[in-house]
């Protein structure tokens, strides 16, 4: 055998070893991005109700959700109710009862306002989330290489 025939088998033999390293990071990334993936689309339908949702569709149901929050505002006023004295003990319950079911109203009118401002911040931020940076070509780069 001659040196030039030993160099050109060493050279065939380090470019083999270098194409199954390359291979093996490949398949190590590739299963990386998949699981990672996998992750990420269990977390979205989880944790993000409105993920599936497109964002032209997430921006009318904003704008939904902000009229109906103005509108429910508008008829909430302050939210106090007044008290009138009564002299006589069956008109101070009368007014007792009175002030009660007010009182109960406007918290039930309160609660509904607080779960529309929660779903709307909720949707706010899907949005955002979706014009932010995180997509494309560095979401994927993100999935291939997180741990």
């Amino acid at each position: 055998m001659s040196s030039s025939q030993s160099r050109d088998r060493r050279r065939g033999n380090a470019l083999l070893g270098v194409a199954i390293l390359l291979l093996l990071v490949a398949l190590a990334l590739g299963g990386n991005y998949v699981r990672n993936y996998q992750v990420d689309k269990q977390e979205e339908k989880n944790a993000r109700p409105y993920a599936r949702y497109g964002v032209d569709d997430l921006q009318v149901l904003a704008e939904g959700y902000r009229k109906e929050l103005a509108t429910l505002e508008a008829r909430h006023g302050g939210g106090r109710v007044g008290v009138r004295n009564r002299h006589h003990f069956s008109d101070q319950v009368q007014e007792f009862e009175r002030v009660q079911k007010a009182a109960r109203r406007n918290r039930d009118k309160a609660v509904e306002i607080a779960q529309i401002r929660g779903d709307l911040k909720e949707i706010e931020e899907e949005i955002s989330r979706r014009q932010s940076g995180a997509s494309g070509a560095r979401l994927h780069f993100e999935r291939m290489f997180r741990i």
